[in-house]
């Protein structure tokens, strides 16, 4: 959980996989899209990480 929140609060890139049938035919489309920082997950990721002592 502690991963995904910090790939939330840095940006990240995602692969979406679509598949289709078409006349009896699969197809496959892969597409990369980028999701953009969030400003909240980087304040709540600051606010709880865990502290070097």
């Amino acid at each position: 959980m502690a991963i995904s929140l910090f790939k939330k609060a840095m940006g990240m890139e995602v692969k979406e996989v679509e598949v289709r049938s078409d006349d009896g035919k699969q197809i496959k489309r892969v597409t990369k899209k980028y999701i953009p920082p969030d400003t909240t997950a980087q304040i709540f990721w600051l606010k709880n990480r865990q502290h070097i002592q």
